[in-house]
């Protein structure tokens, strides 16, 4: 999976209030910096992997804040739960039905 540029980035960013706007979700700081961080890692990362970026941003943000936006964030359409290999659960900002292969030797999801 390649590395998404600024311009994917920023046009996903624009989706992201389009949603949140047209479904009445309110757009607040700590859901732009969950999604942002959701769409810059092409790594399909789990919860604790979001919480652990975002922190070094929001210093006052909750492991249960991040569940809880993910958790609204899935409800609106705007990710996929992804079951891996190893039985973490990791998410997907690609929501188009795609194929996943998972490496046998490091369980890198591509």
């Amino acid at each position: 999976m390649s590395k998404k540029n600024k311009k994917d980035i920023d046009l996903m960013m624009e989706k992201f209030e389009q949603i949140c706007k047209s479904r009445g979700l309110r757009i607040t700081h700590q859901r732009t910096e969950i999604f942002k961080s959701l769409i810059q890692d092409t790594n399909h990362p789990t919860t604790e992997n979001v919480f652990n970026k975002v922190r070094k941003q929001l210093k006052t943000i909750s492991l249960d804040t991040v569940y809880r936006t993910i958790a609204t964030f899935e409800e609106y359409g705007l990710i996929k739960r992804v079951h891996h290999i190893d039985n973490t659960t990791r998410f997907d900002n690609n929501i188009t039905t795609h194929h996943h292969l998972v490496c046998t030797i490091c369980n890198k999801i591509e």
